[in-house]
């Protein structure tokens, strides 16, 4: 069986990418975003796609689709992981948990001094 051929979608995707980085330097952002686009459905797993894409979308959601995309094809990605956090920052502690952390504190405070006086009172 013969299968129809299809464009080098190394070349298509390299293509995109120099198109819409001529167009991002030109200041036609919207047209940019465009051409990464296409170049993210051709090969959505390099990184430098999701990267020129974050410099052109407009959205919170984008961002965070992004950057989300960016640390799963480099979990080392530094950069991205602290504009996620910004995004995304960490939810802030109930009154409650506050509350608890306290009481637990309080909790081994009180603890160690019973221990400590046992061992003084054992060792005496």
């Amino acid at each position: 069986m013969i299968l129809p051929s299809f464009p080098d979608e190394t070349e298509a995707f390299a293509r995109m990418m120099r198109l819409g980085q001529a167009c991002y330097v030109q200041g036609a952002r919207k047209q940019a975003h465009r051409y990464w686009r296409r170049a993210a459905l051709i090969d959505p797993g390099r990184e430098r796609v999701w990267m020129a894409l974050l410099s052109v979308v407009e959205t919170e959601a984008d961002r965070r689709v992004c950057l989300e995309n960016i640390l799963a094809i480099n979990p080392q990605n530094q950069a991205a992981k602290a504009q996620l956090g910004i995004i995304d920052p960490p939810p802030a502690d109930s009154p409650l948990r506050v509350l608890l952390r306290v009481v637990v504190a309080v909790l081994i405070g009180v603890l160690l001094a019973v221990g400590i006086s046992v061992v003084g009172i054992l060792l005496s």
